[in-house]
This record gives structure tokens, sequence and C-alpha cells, in this order.
């Protein structure tokens, strides 16, 4: 029986090794707008397209999640909230590690995420884990309306720090653009 539990995590290992590339030398370049960041636009929880004029002027956090991760399924629900509490000023972008798009959608759908999302298994979506290289999930990248990043921290910024987070951002974002 043990060596069946250390094959499985053995596999596990190598498939989180796998799904999460170790990172480059080259910084994340600037996108001269957020919405740049998804060319094959954005979608909601029921498969259909959003337009990327919903990001328009707000902060972003782009959300690397999934299902089947535990301390997903513990942050998803507060950063639900948050978001709607502050959804005149800032929006998320879901980009899922789940299994299928089934999933995605099955999670977007339970939680009630209301932001949009990109298009599950997508180059875009891969992209945006490269460039924000992402090593562990969930993470919270949080960027300026131009595309520039102002934290990969918003994760623990919404976790201690949720009534003045978003302020906080947006003063991050005024200093990134000078």
């Amino acid at each position: 029986m043990r060596i069946f539990i250390i094959l499985a995590l053995a596999a596990l290992l190598l498939g989180v090794w796998l799904l999460y590339p170790a990172p480059t030398a080259r910084a994340a370049q600037p996108a001269s707008s957020v919405a740049a960041l998804f060319p094959d636009g954005l979608v909601d929880a029921q498969g259909q397209a959003v337009s990327t004029d919903v990001l328009k002027d707000k902060i972003v956090g782009v959300y690397f999640s999934a299902h089947w991760c535990p301390p997903c399924r513990q942050f998803s629900p507060l950063l639900v909230k948050f978001r709607d509490q502050h959804s005149s000023g800032f929006e998320i972008v879901f980009v899922s590690l789940d299994h299928s798009e089934k999933d995605q959608m099955a999670y977007m759908r339970k939680l009630e995420m209301k932001w949009p999302a990109v298009r599950y298994g997508s180059k875009p979506g891969e992209a945006l884990v490269q460039r924000f290289r992402v090593q562990s999930i969930p993470t919270l990248v949080i960027l300026a309306p131009d595309g520039k990043e102002i934290t990969r921290d918003g994760r623990m910024d919404v976790m201690a720090h949720p009534d003045t987070a978003l302020e906080r951002w947006r003063t991050g974002s005024k200093t990134a653009a000078k």
C-alpha cells in the first residue's frame, strides 16, 4: 500500500513540475493596456463571449486557480466577496488550471464567479502563466489599467487587508505610471 502512495505522490509532483516550468530570466513586459493580455477575448461561466471592455479603466486581478486545489477552494470565496464589493473599480480575470473546461465552468458556477475567464487551455492562458511566472496556485496578480504589474501578492493583500487593498493598488498604479 505504501508503494502506491509513494508512486501517486511522485506522479503528482511530476505533474506539478511539468505544469509549472521554471521561471525565465526575462522580466515581464507591460502591455499597452490590460485588455491586450487577452487577445482571444474572455468568456463567462456559461462559455459565452465577454468583451474586454469590462476591464476598461479598472484595476485587474489575474487569478490563477483550480477547483482541485484545496488552498484555492479556501481563497476563492474570499475573492468572490472582495470582487463583488469592489466591482465598480476592480475586476478579476480567471485563468483556470483545472483538468478540463467542464471543471473550470463548474467551479465558476459553483462559487458564483461573476468575473470573466480566458478560455480553458488557450494559448493566451498558457502565456499568462509564463509571463507572470506562476509557480503555485492560488496566485492573484494585480495589474493597473495600462497592464503594468502592481503586485503578485494580491492574494495576501485580499486576505490581510481587504478594507484597504484596492486603495493601495490604486496608489501603486499611480506610482507605476510615473
